[in-house]
């Protein structure tokens, strides 16, 4: 887990925003990123660009890998998430002759921007939010990956020129954006238990502020101060396979195993959380080599604790909880 941010405004519009402001930013959201925080701020002709990053460190945690990275002189990434076939990709744009200085999958993705522009995006396998702001282009690309998994709200004044990104709202509060909600928000989630509007993916429970929904990218152009929203990824619900139970089992264990491989992909040690029941077990069981710890939570006197069945799978699987 690590914290993007940032600002980006055309100057005719709006007034530069301060380094203060994009620290306050960052700071907000310290809690994702303990092992280190990094700004950019430059202006490029009539844009203003203020960039953010707070770091935890999982893959390549040396300086080589420091956010927000810059690529080839012209594109500035921040990034949060985890690109898991990101050593593939890597193998495959050497090929293409470009050139790396880090292990880390942020500089895969800048580089897979360069390549393949935001058809980028069919090439990643894992769970991100990030936005590269694209010097020569000039425009700010955005993305979050297919189930959502990782967050990224923004605001956006249209009459200002200027756009605000964050991992979370309260880092947007922290730029000056004002904590403002909407009622009729409230009354979806009272009523339906809902916390998205059902036609709007992009509403929150706030004023101003949007999410970029699941598979979901989003271009901002500040010189014409155009900002455009698509989705590049979709569930295709009609591939249906007649298939026997014995080859679902079969192939639903081999998806399984690779999943939580790919999970465990790091240059740290890795820990999980254990809470008794069948799909926190069967993760354990199947990461049982690569996780070193466990984490737990128990309930005593709750109906429902699994403390009972915690300790016996921390014991079958020889972990600390």
């Amino acid at each position: 887990m690590c914290g993007i941010a940032g600002i980006i405004n055309n100057s005719r519009r709006s007034a530069p925003p301060s380094p203060d402001r994009l620290r306050s930013m960052t700071e907000s959201i310290r809690h994702r990123g303990p092992d280190g925080a990094g700004h950019f701020m430059e202006q490029d002709g009539e844009i203003n660009i203020a960039i953010g990053h707070r770091r935890l460190a999982i893959l390549d945690p040396g300086k080589a890998s420091d956010q927000p990275l810059e690529y080839l002189g012209r594109y500035v990434i921040s990034y949060n998430g985890e690109i898991y076939n990101a050593p593939e990709i890597r193998s495959i744009l050497s090929a293409e002759g470009m050139h790396f200085h880090s292990k880390g999958d942020a500089e895969v993705i800048a580089a897979s921007f360069h390549h393949w522009g935001s058809d980028c995006l069919a090439q990643f396998d894992g769970m991100f939010a990030f936005a590269i702001w694209d010097r020569e282009a000039q425009l700010l690309f955005c993305a979050r990956d297919r189930f959502g998994e990782k967050p990224f709200y923004f605001h956006y004044d249209e009459v200002q020129g200027q756009f605000l990104f964050a991992s979370e709202m309260k880092a947007l509060w922290a730029a000056g954006i004002p904590r403002i909600a909407k009622p009729q928000m409230f009354l979806y989630f009272l009523t339906l238990g809902i916390t998205q509007h059902p036609q709007l993916p992009t509403l929150t429970f706030y004023e101003g502020i949007s999410t970029l929904p699941p598979a979901h990218q989003l271009t901002w152009y500040p010189v014409r101060n155009e900002l455009t929203l698509e989705r590049y990824w979709d569930l295709d619900r009609r591939a249906v396979t007649d298939i026997s139970a014995t080859e679902a089992l079969n192939g639903f264990r081999e998806r399984f195993e690779v999943s939580v491989a790919d999970r465990c992909i790091a240059d740290t040690s890795i820990g999980m959380t254990l809470s008794g029941g069948i799909d926190s077990s069967a993760i354990a069981v199947t990461a049982d080599l690569r996780v070193t710890d466990t984490v737990s939570a128990s309930f005593p006197g709750f109906v429902k604790d699994e403390t009972e069945k915690i300790i016996r799978m921390a014991a079958l699987t020889g972990k600390r909880s």
